[in-house]
């Protein structure tokens, strides 16, 4: 006779078997997937439920017509709005208290009330400029893109040129990711069998200045790079577009349209072309801005022209000029010097001597002879840059060319030989002739600070500052570059 078992404490496991006696077996529900949307029994909520009366199948009546496919034109897509932009918050207030006494006690550095904003940028009033858009943007309608971008390209480029960047960082925030589809609008098709193309609202001068300011407000020069290579990207296609578009459709057509038509694809072709050469420019110096030299020098040299036509032999010379320049930063004189466009083979007749570092060419003699004395300044070749600097450029083809810069860098040269007084004299003399920029007033500047002290050297920057408002540097006027 076998023993009753104890019964068990805890939790224990049931066999399997019990188990699944245990278990009610119910049907499994029917579930509908993406491939069930024919079924009958799917309504739409508002509508009416099916009736019990079974439709007849497509066997018992016969096979109904395909749908016809709609041949109506599409309708317009909505017009996008951009509110975001329009906020008063998003624009911070541009207070006057950081320019010289001069610049805010003068009648002429401060422009009329109601001043138009055109005359406001063609007379130099920048500061006041930035301000008048500020108050107009949040005036417009969400739809009025085309106005909301112009006046936020010059809102942020009048930042940048009175030194208000910091400002300019902040702001520029507002604008987030401009390659977001929210700023991608439809065109229509040129022709009714063509596909829609899809056209960026936002203006490409304003899209280069985001790029750049976004990059330096979050200090990442890599984001940088990446939304220069998508606007190549984007570059490509349209110039590929341009190339490939038609020119007429007929050949029946008047002359005048085929002209019209054929000059409007070369001044495409044309702007494209010299898009992608500017972003090509503005990779290296995002390149530079990284620190990445040797790389903005490499990139440099991958952009030399290829060719023996007039065109090419320019643009090469632009690109060698450029080249010289990153190499007297990096420090590489003698890669400097040989970037520079070599001299022109010696004629049989007998000529003067020239700098061996001349460019054949005469519209480029002028370009040489500034890189040449700037190779020499950065050697540390005092004397001989004061030479450099102190012989008069050579003739261009164009209009004459004025010695402003040559003579504000002899005037540094002059500092650094000692020679504090004849640098003021040149110095002062430029300012007096109506030349305000701010690597001039900052040398000035400087040079009183090196030849007075104390409440003297405060008494002559203000003095610099009156000459500035009384010589009529109107591009100064409105500008914070005075922080004396």
């Amino acid at each position: 006779m076998e023993l009753p078992k104890p019964p068990q404490k805890g939790h224990s496991r049931a066999p399997s078997n019990e188990t699944s006696r245990k278990l009610v077996a119910s049907p499994r529900r029917r579930t509908l997937g993406p491939l069930d949307l024919g079924d009958t029994r799917i309504t739409h909520p508002l509508q009416a439920p099916p009736s019990a009366t079974p439709t007849p199948t497509a066997a018992s009546s016969g096979a109904s017509p395909p749908p016809k496919l709609s041949t109506s034109p599409r309708p317009p897509p909505p017009a996008r709005e951009f509110p975001h932009l329009l906020h008063p918050h998003l624009f911070h207030p541009l207070p006057n208290h950081d320019l010289p006494l001069p610049f805010r006690q003068s009648s002429a550095a401060q422009p009329a009330p109601n001043t138009p904003l055109p005359t406001l940028l063609a007379q130099g009033y920048f500061r006041a400029a930035a301000i008048t858009c500020a108050a107009l943007l949040p005036t417009l309608s969400p739809s009025n893109h085309t106005e909301i971008f112009n006046l936020w390209y010059i809102r942020l480029s009048c930042l940048c040129l009175i030194g208000a960047t910091q400002t300019a960082y902040v702001e520029v925030k507002a604008l987030e990711d401009l390659s977001a589809p929210a700023y991608w609008a439809e065109e229509p098709p040129a022709a009714p069998a063509a596909r829609p193309q899809k056209r960026h609202l936002v203006p490409w001068e304003l899209r280069l200045l985001a790029i750049r300011l976004q990059a330096l407000s979050f200090s990442d020069w890599r984001r940088a790079l990446v939304f220069y290579y998508e606007l190549a990207r984007e570059a490509r296609v349209e110039l590929r577009r341009a190339i490939n578009r038609p020119t007429t459709a007929a050949t029946t057509t008047a002359t005048t349209a085929t002209t019209t038509t054929n000059s409007s694809d070369q001044a495409q072709i044309k702007l494209w072309k010299a898009r992608l050469k500017d972003l090509s420019i503005r990779v290296a110096s995002a390149l530079v801005e990284m620190g990445d030299l040797a790389a903005a020098a490499r990139h440099l040299e991958s952009l030399r022209a290829k060719g023996g036509d007039a065109d090419a032999a320019e643009e090469d010379a632009k690109v060698r000029y450029m080249l010289s320049l990153l190499y007297i930063r990096i420090g590489n004189y003698s890669a400097a010097k040989a970037a520079l466009p070599p001299a022109p083979p010696a004629p049989a007749e007998a000529q003067p001597q020239r700098d061996p570092l001349a460019h054949p060419t005469q519209t480029a003699l002028y370009t040489d002879h500034i890189l040449a004395s700037l190779l020499r300044t950065a050697l540390g070749h005092w004397e001989a840059s004061i030479t450099a600097w102190s012989t008069p450029p050579p003739p261009t083809a164009g209009p004459p060319q004025p010695a402003v810069l040559e003579r504000q860098n002899l005037a540094v040269s002059l500092v650094y030989t000692g020679r504090l007084a004849q640098a003021r004299d040149i110095l002062e003399d430029l300012i007096e002739e109506g030349n305000a920029f701010f690597a001039l007033t900052f040398n000035l500047c400087t040079v009183w600070e090196l030849l007075t002290d104390g409440e003297a050297t405060k008494e002559r920057k203000r003095e610099v500052a009156e000459k500035v408002v009384a010589g009529g540097g109107r591009r100064e006027a409105g500008a914070g570059w005075f922080k004396m």
